[in-house]
């Protein structure tokens, strides 16, 4: 699906919010809880990925680390590729961002961080548009 759609330049921040973060859904397997998480003060940047270290989960044990999500360029489809897509996301909530520094904001004002329950919102919406019966299947189902 997103491979029909415009460059990321050219997309609405409704369009690119969903498209980003069903991309992180679809790449990172991680749950909604997990993607609600990532924040940019806990982002590294390289050249080939990008890398979001997240907080104690609701599953996480006591003496298990805090897991490190790897994102990696795929240098084979611009409009497929998830880092790309991120990036071009971060440049274009930059200046509507203020103080914030989760990852996901709401794409409408005020753009405060986007709540769980919007983040799965977006996923739903995005397996909807690409012809997916979002009642059978849900965010989870990413």
């Amino acid at each position: 699906m997103f491979r029909q759609w415009k460059d990321n330049s050219e997309l609405t921040l409704k369009e690119l919010t969903l498209k980003t973060v069903t991309l992180v859904a679809l790449i990172t397997a991680q749950r909604v809880q997990s993607i609600h998480q990532f924040d940019l003060s806990t982002m590294l940047k390289g050249e080939q990925k990008l890398a979001f270290k997240l907080e104690l989960l609701k599953q996480s044990r006591p003496s298990i680390k805090s897991p490190i999500i790897e994102i990696v360029k795929y240098p084979h489809c611009k409009k497929i590729c998830v880092m790309d897509a991120l990036l071009s996301y971060i440049e274009r909530t930059e200046t509507l961002r203020e103080d914030e520094t989760k990852l996901f904001l709401a794409h409408k004002r005020p753009y405060h961080a986007a709540c769980s329950s919007t983040t799965s919102w977006g996923i739903k919406s995005a397996l909807t548009l690409a012809g997916i019966d979002a009642k059978k299947f849900g965010a989870h189902s990413t």
